[in-house]
């Protein structure tokens, strides 16, 4: 597609402005109309909490020291109940061995040799999600709750052991905006869940990226877009109409995506259809022709 717009424009536009211009356009596309293919799935474990051995952790630091424990890198995220259940869990920020963790703030209460704890995941990561949409285990389809909710009820995490969980909120996203969310209670031992999201729409980089729609849906969003920005930069009226005529291109373009994607939608026996589970990623094939960016 960049080809496409380097041609239509006569290299007047740089490639950086017209990766801007296509990432814009997608964005745009996918917003506005619940297209079939952004629905998509993915499977979370819920892990079994980390109990073995003793931890030690004086006051006012972030070093834990471990006796016959089992610390790994999967720990990093995680939350640790110091002292047991019933106490404010907080983060961890990094493990240097089995034996030694770093938590993401100073422990606060009193030094604790040989004491007890709980270490667990508290948020999950759904890669690829912008919005979450149910979540289910054994065909038992987990209760949305707000995080205040979940927050007035048990705001130390206290309860822990539902297999599978019983409720589920967004959580806070990751520091890289990354979609997360909370089950609840914590839990008990290992149970994946199916998680139904709608996906978000990836950042086209390079030359070979595809879009996730119709991508001529996208180019000619994106030409007509190419060509107003060189309406503005030279009032050359040639530009102005050549930007009309992308338009309707698009418009044609777009309607036809739209009744592709109801067939679809239709076809694949309600996998995609509104107030049905989303079917699995290995079901989903979508139809419409993907070319390099």
């Amino acid at each position: 597609m960049i080809t496409d717009l380097r041609l239509l424009t006569a290299g007047r536009l740089s490639n950086d402005i017209i990766g801007t211009l296509l990432n814009r356009a997608q964005k745009q596309v996918l917003e506005s109309y619940p297209w079939s293919f952004l629905l998509s799935n993915a499977v979370i474990n819920g892990a079994t909490p980390k109990t073995a051995g003793t931890i030690t952790v004086g006051q006012g630091t972030t070093v834990v020291q471990g006796v016959g424990t089992h610390f790994g890198l999967e720990d990093i995220g995680a939350f640790i109940w110091i002292g047991g259940l019933g106490l404010t869990p907080l983060p961890v920020q990094s493990v240097q061995g089995t034996a030694v963790l770093t938590l993401a703030y100073p422990w606060c209460g009193p030094t604790l040799i040989g004491s007890s704890y709980v270490l667990e995941p508290l948020y999950y990561l759904v890669e690829g999600a912008l919005e979450v949409l149910s979540i289910r285990a054994n065909g038992i389809e987990l209760q949305k709750r707000t995080r205040e909710y979940i927050n007035q009820i048990d705001p130390t995490r206290a309860s822990v052991g539902a297999v599978p969980c019983l409720q589920w909120c967004p959580a806070p996203p990751s520091p890289d905006g990354s979609v997360m969310v909370e089950m609840w209670p914590p839990s008990g031992g290992p149970m994946a869940y199916v998680v139904d999201f709608k996906r978000q729409a990836p950042t086209m980089v390079n030359p070979n990226d595809t879009t996730i729609c119709p991508y001529e849906i996208v180019e000619e969003k994106a030409a007509e877009a190419a060509c107003l920005q060189l309406y503005a930069n030279t009032n050359q009226q040639s530009w102005l109409g050549l930007a009309d005529r992308h338009r309707t291109l698009f418009l044609e373009a777009y309607e036809s995506g739209k009744a592709e994607d109801g067939r679809r939608q239709m076809d694949r026996n309600g996998v995609c259809a509104p107030n049905s589970y989303v079917g699995t990623d290995a079901n989903y094939v979508p139809t419409h022709d993907l070319i390099g960016a």
